[in-house]
């Protein structure tokens, strides 16, 4: 990725319009639902989704950074309650850990080591396979899981390139940074 990859965006409710958020980022990051903190993933399951507005494309992680910091002030200042918990400017990326902290890291994942080169025979391997294939559910299992999912709705966005509205996995994937409508 360039240099000039990042971009600065705000969050607004699909009820209202209202802006909820304001955040650096590059990639899918403004779409995503990952990494939000609890007041963000109420205000969006009140709202019924919400809208990715573009404020700054293609600019230094300096720059939007900057622009993060001086849009969360300004909705401050006229009275605009965020769902960040900082005045922005923070973030890890370009982050490279020390040596200590990637032994530390290292250590945090060796974990089990007792199948560690050895080769599972093909037995054993036959009858992994049939007990991960799933078994057939019966009819009250799966009403059980019917009701267990009624009254859930999924959470929708709108692409603020095209409008067009969908589930957050799809449109991540096939709009907002890489939507057909998005002007060059």
């Amino acid at each position: 990725m360039s240099a000039l990859s990042f971009y600065t965006y705000e969050h607004t409710r699909n009820d209202t319009g209202a802006v909820f958020y304001v955040g650096k980022g590059r990639g899918k990051r403004a779409g995503s639902t990952h990494g939000r903190n609890q007041y963000w993933k109420r205000i969006v399951g009140k709202a019924g989704g919400f809208c990715v507005r573009m404020i700054a494309e293609g600019v230094d992680e300096e720059l939007a950074h900057f622009i993060e910091i001086e849009r969360i002030d300004q909705c401050k200042r006229i009275g605009i309650r965020l769902a960040n918990l900082t005045d922005g400017g923070e973030g890890a990326s370009g982050c490279i850990p020390s040596q200590e902290t990637r032994k530390k890291i290292s250590l945090a994942h060796k974990g089990n080591t007792n199948m560690r080169g050895k080769k599972s025979s093909a037995e054993t391997k036959a009858k992994l396979s049939e007990i991960h294939k799933g078994r057939p559910k019966s009819d009250e299992h799966k009403r059980k899981i019917s009701v267990v999912h009624m009254g859930k709705s999924m959470l929708m966005v709108v692409c603020p390139h095209c409008l067009k509205e969908g589930d957050v996995g799809n449109m991540s994937r096939w709009h907002f940074n890489n939507c057909k409508q998005k002007e060059l």
